[in-house]
């Protein structure tokens, strides 16, 4: 069952991230530490539907924005990571274009 309304923050690292998810009151549901790969992201967005999510600025933020961004609906909320890793089709959402 995907969890609507959370706020995931990430303190990303170079092998591996942290990454805390909030639910809609603040209370603290998830503290993992996920590995650095577009595939482990992927998994572990797929469990949460339209999440806001905070990004440490830093070396590894501008690709996972952009992998975050491809995987949006126009109102920025990530999408069809879960149908990717099964291998199905998805809705590309918007986007990011660096300047």
């Amino acid at each position: 069952m995907k969890k609507d309304s959370v706020t995931i923050g990430m303190d990303l690292g170079d092998q591996n991230h942290i990454v805390v998810v909030l639910d809609e009151t603040g209370e603290e549901i998830a503290l993992e530490s996920i590995p650095n790969t577009e595939y482990s992201l992927k998994k572990f967005f797929s469990r949460y539907q339209n999440p806001t999510v905070a990004l440490e600025a830093g070396t590894h933020s501008p690709w996972i924005s952009r992998l975050l961004h491809r995987h949006s609906t126009p109102d920025g909320h990530v999408q069809g990571i879960h149908d990717q890793l099964c291998g199905h089709s998805i809705t590309q959402g918007p986007t990011d274009n660096p300047a």
